[in-house]
């Protein structure tokens, strides 16, 4: 779960879902390797919301970061617009690091060899968040609209496709600038064989209530203070009063063999949330986290040497048990 999660780099397992079967077999495998390439159509479009933040700066200077990681943002979708007219990864020089570079060139290398071109165009429901350590991340609901080009005049073939994803970008500030440093897809708006189902992006245009709301962000971020307690203690008896299984189970391992090594868990986290409800009885919380959360050996009390903070996204999964809501469910994306 949250607390069990080893930390690890941002990976990219899937791209967006195939346009509709009409393409031929090497447009939809393009199509399935590249996560965003999409235009924004206005800066107007873009807004955020960062939900919750521990430790992140103060309101005032929190507000013009977020200003910065969204221009940087509309930069870098600029040059990735750029890149996919060139097929070359040039233009994206300047506005990834060295991580995102490496993602952007596997993404690139799918699309010559594919032989297919697109041109995109979105519309786009962001949330920015800033953590501290110089890291931000972008959560991104976009409406894509796809259309297939014929590969030597570049003109249109056939009708627009269009499709709804749900995309978290990682940014890294690096010589005082803020640069893509990786991309990972929750999922999408309709099953399928490429993504899983995102039911904030199922619900982009019918979001949930006010009051629905408010009853998620209050038990999520309450397993957090309950689950950063417990793991600090090394007590699990806790936990059932925020988890359910098959979570639940799987955390109490978790602390009892830390318990039995005499270590202790310290939960440190900074989070950038969408909530969206599936049904009466069910709710999705999808995160990026920026988890600076470490192992601490008890009978030093110094922290155990492991992997350093880094960027995490999971989406947690909230039933309601007994007229309350709990996390049951928690998946590494």
């Amino acid at each position: 779960g949250s607390a069990t999660a080893t930390p690890a780099e941002p990976r990219f397992d899937a791209g967006p879902p195939s346009p509709p079967p009409a393409h031929p077999p090497g447009q939809r495998r393009f199509n399935f390797l590249i996560v965003g390439l999409t235009i924004l159509l206005a800066a107007g479009l873009v807004g955020g919301l960062l939900l919750y933040n521990r430790h992140g700066p103060k309101p005032a200077a929190a507000n013009q970061t977020k200003a910065a990681v969204q221009q940087a943002f509309l930069a870098y979708y600029s040059a990735l617009e750029e890149a996919y007219k060139q097929l070359d990864v040039g233009p994206l020089l300047g506005f990834v690091t060295s991580a995102g570079l490496k993602q952007e060139q596997g993404h690139m290398a799918a699309a010559v060899a594919s032989g297919a071109r697109y041109r995109f165009t979105a519309d786009h429901d962001l949330q920015v968040a800033v953590y501290s350590g110089d890291l931000a991340s972008v959560d991104d609901i976009l409406i894509r609209h796809t259309t297939a080009l014929d590969p030597t005049s570049l003109a249109p073939i056939g009708a627009a496709s269009t499709d709804t994803l749900h995309a978290s970008y990682g940014f890294k500030k690096e010589s005082g600038r803020w640069l893509l440093d990786s991309v990972s897809a929750f999922g999408q708006s309709t099953p399928g064989a490429d993504l899983p189902v995102s039911y904030a992006a199922a619900s982009r245009a019918t979001p949930i209530s006010t009051a629905l709301r408010s009853q998620i962000e209050e038990a999520y971020l309450r397993y957090w203070t309950v689950s950063a307690n417990a793991f600090k203690s090394m007590d699990s008896s806790p936990l059932a009063s925020v988890e359910a299984d098959p979570e639940l189970s799987k955390e109490r391992s978790a602390l009892e063999t830390w318990r039995l090594q005499k270590r202790s868990y310290r939960i440190d986290v900074q989070h950038n949330y969408r909530i969206a409800r599936r049904d009466d009885e069910t709710v999705f919380v999808y995160d990026t986290l920026h988890d600076s959360s470490y192992l601490l050996d008890v009978s030093t009390g110094k922290p155990v040497p492991g992997t350093p903070s880094s960027l995490l996204r999971q989406s947690f999964e909230l039933k309601m048990s007994n007229g309350q809501w709990k996390v049951d469910l928690v998946s590494l994306v």
